[in-house]
């Protein structure tokens, strides 16, 4: 990454987060270029609204699909900024589940009880993943949300085979 732009993940698509995902792998931006991103988003002066912290932490797990397992030391400083996302998200809960509802927020209209655009599978991946270890408190806190995430996979075609990954 040659540019000194920081990158935006506010606005960042799907496809440019994995892009950076895949630069970050082979190895075309440094731990010093990797620490300038993420620094952006932990030193905003004024608070992050719910909305971008969802749209952040979203695309923060797009694009940890590349590195999470094959670069811890990138994936340190991915983790930090992650967690001080999650504190944008009003919610009551510990930050393993303020980042799980960002996740389905990002993904499920709860009122209409339908998908958002289309469907992310990495995320809804993600979403199965951080609902398995969840301690008992948010388990409770999550029930009403996950019977809205349910109905939402069972009125729509396109969610039905993430039923299994989700609910077993």
């Amino acid at each position: 990454m040659k540019s000194n732009k920081i990158f935006d993940f506010e606005t960042a698509s799907d496809e440019e987060c994995q892009k950076l995902g895949k630069k970050l792998l082979e190895g075309k931006i440094s731990i010093s270029q990797w620490k300038k991103i993420l620094k952006h988003l932990k030193n905003k002066k004024e608070k992050w609204s719910e909305e971008d912290a969802i749209k952040i932490i979203k695309n923060m797990e797009i694009l940890s699909c590349d590195i999470y397992l094959r670069r811890v030391d990138y994936r340190t400083y991915w983790g930090k900024t992650l967690l001080h996302m999650a504190k944008f998200i009003p919610i009551k809960g510990s930050l393993n589940y303020r980042i799980l509802y960002a996740l389905i927020k990002s993904q499920i209209d709860e009122e209409k009880e339908k998908p958002l655009k289309k469907v992310n599978s990495y995320i809804m991946f993600r979403i199965a993943e951080r609902s398995k270890y969840l301690n008992r408190k948010d388990k409770r806190i999550y029930k009403p949300l996950k019977k809205k995430v349910l109905k939402t996979i069972e009125n729509d075609d396109e969610m039905k085979k993430w039923y299994y990954y989700l609910f077993y």
